[in-house]
C-alpha cells in the first residue's frame, strides 16, 4: 500500500496515544497490562514453598496465564491501530526504543518498585504485534529516533518545560500540551520526513524484513 498519511504512535504504561496525518488524536488505555502483572506479581509473592520443583511448576501455571491475559489486552489494541491505519490508507511510525530497559536497571539507582512498574511496559510486544499485522494488511511502518519526541516542542522544535497533569508549554510559541499527545505528534513528523525523503520502497524495505523475521520467530 502506498500511504496518502501516517499513524505517529507513542506508548508508555497507561496508553497508547495515535495522532494522524488529518490531525485526529485517539488514545488506547494498556493500564490492563501492568494491573495484570501487578495482580500476578502479588500472587507470585506469597509461595512460601522451598520445594524448587514444585515452586518452579506452580510458577510456571501462573506465568503462562499471566502471559496469556496480557497478549489478549495488546492483541486487541494493536488491532484496533492496524485497522484505523487500514481504513485511512495511512502508514505507520514508531519509536525505535532499543536499548530503552538500560535506562532504568538496577544500576541506576531505582528503586524496587520503579523498575517493576517500567518492567511492566510491554511496548517491544506491543511493537511486534503491531508491525506484523500491518506486514499481513499490507501497510507500511516505519520506525524513527526517538530522541526528544517527548520534550520538543511539536509546533516549533523548542524544548518545552514540563506543566502540572502531564502538560508541556512552548515558551517559543505558547504551545501547551498534553507530553503524550506532542510527542505522537512528533513522530508522526518524523515519520512523514522519512517518507517523503526516500523512495517508498525503500523506506519500507526494513520495515517489512523485520516484520518477516518477527512473524518467522514466532
Amino acid at each position: 500500500m502506498k500511504p496518502t498519511g501516517f499513524l505517529g504512535i507513542d506508548s508508555n504504561l497507561e496508553n497508547v496515544t495515535v495522532a494522524d496525518s488529518s490531525g485526529d488524536i485517539v488514545r488506547y488505555s494498556v493500564a490492563k497490562v501492568a494491573e495484570i502483572k501487578s495482580q500476578y506479581r502479588q500472587v507470585k509473592s506469597h509461595f512460601t514453598r522451598n520445594d524448587v520443583r514444585v515452586k518452579r511448576t506452580v510458577w510456571g501455571k501462573y506465568g503462562q496465564r499471566e502471559r496469556r491475559r496480557v497478549d489478549q489486552a495488546l492483541h486487541k489494541v494493536s488491532a484496533e491501530i492496524v485497522k484505523r491505519a487500514e481504513r485511512g490508507g495511512l502508514g505507520i511510525g514508531m519509536e525505535k526504543l532499543t536499548g530503552i530497559r538500560r535506562l532504568y536497571s538496577r544500576r541506576n539507582n531505582r528503586g524496587v518498585e520503579s523498575r517493576f512498574r517500567l518492567n511492566s511496559w510491554s511496548f517491544a510486544e506491543l511493537q511486534r504485534k503491531i508491525e506484523y499485522k500491518a506486514l499481513w494488511a499490507g501497510v507500511p511502518v516505519i520506525y524513527v529516533n526517538p530522541r526528544g519526541t517527548s520534550t520538543e516542542c511539536s509546533k516549533c522544535g523548542r524544548r518545552m518545560k514540563p506543566e502540572e497533569n502531564r502538560k508541556q508549554r512552548c515558551a517559543c510559541c505558547g504551545l501547551e500540551e498534553d507530553r503524550d499527545v506532542n510527542a505522537a505528534r512528533n513522530i508522526l513528523a518524523r515519520a512523514v520526513r522519512f517518507a517523503a525523503v526516500a523512495p517508498q520502497v525503500e523506506a519500507m524495505q526494513v520495515s517489512l524484513q523485520e516484520g518477516a523475521k518477527s512473524i518467522a520467530a514466532s
